[in-house]
């Protein structure tokens, strides 16, 4: 059985409202694996298999949405206690309905960054999956060490995100991939690819590698690895270990 728990700022016509334009737009880009989910996701899913498949597991995902992306790996894992944070609640309704025979499903109606201030439990493996980039440079290395303390020693921080190349301004990394989800995603109505462009030009910072690999160095986490990397969209692996502290390195599968 599922917890929820869930807040609310909004009447619910305007939550309503909000949601629906929002998820059909999400789906838009999900359902048309633009940025990749299918490719990341049998990664993240491989990994998870080598090193967690069919044992005892606290997992935290944070910004998980509905969890449709990792769901069929969820479903193979009777031991595994699952807590999902996302903002939007009514997101958080579908889980159930995706996933079952958990060990434990656990759903938190929160902004991440919030909850990970007051987070007291430890996971063996948090996950992030597109969503660090809408925080301030300051909000980013706040929520990698906050991510640090919540893990158990030895636990995995997997971090899926858009990164802008090195020498790259943030402007010029929008604009780039602007012009990109204009010129490939064809198979979005045009009404959602506008609102998507949109969401991007307000509300994107992405990072680059080497900044990002600098938080989770301050953090106090050994130097991270990619997981697979698709043109700007990268899937990266820290581990909570006793390396922690040394220069970042890249290992890349490009799948």
């Amino acid at each position: 059985m599922a917890t929820v728990n869930s807040v609310s700022n909004h009447s619910m016509d305007e939550r309503t409202a909000l949601f629906q334009k929002s998820w059909e737009v999400y789906r838009s880009v999900i359902d048309g694996n633009w940025m990749f989910h299918r490719e990341i996701y049998a990664t993240i899913a491989d990994l998870l298999d080598r090193e967690y498949s069919n044992r005892p597991l606290d997992m935290l995902d944070l910004g998980c949405g509905d969890a449709g992306a990792i769901s069929h790996w969820l479903n193979r894992q009777p031991a595994l206690s699952y807590t999902g944070v996302d903002a939007a609640g009514e997101v958080l309704a579908m889980i159930p309905e995706r996933v079952s025979g958990l060990r434990e499903l656990v759903l938190i109606t929160s902004a991440m960054e919030d909850f990970l201030r007051t987070c007291e439990n430890r996971y063996e493996v948090v996950l992030c999956s597109y969503a660090l980039h809408h925080l301030s440079g300051e909000g980013k290395r706040e929520f990698v060490s906050n991510v640090k303390r919540c893990l158990k020693p030895g636990g995995i921080f997997i971090l899926v995100d858009v990164l802008r190349n090195e020498g790259e301004s943030r402007d010029e990394a929008v604009a780039s991939y602007v012009r990109m989800m204009q010129t490939e995603w064809t198979s979005i109505y045009p009404e959602h690819l506008t609102l998507a462009c949109e969401h991007v030009v307000e509300h994107d910072f992405p990072e680059t590698f080497e900044v990002i690999a600098g938080m989770g160095d301050v953090a106090g986490f050994a130097p991270p690895m990619h997981l697979a990397v698709h043109d700007r969209h990268h899937a990266i692996l820290f581990r909570n270990g006793s390396c922690a502290g040394g220069s970042a390195t890249s290992t890349v599968n490009l799948d």
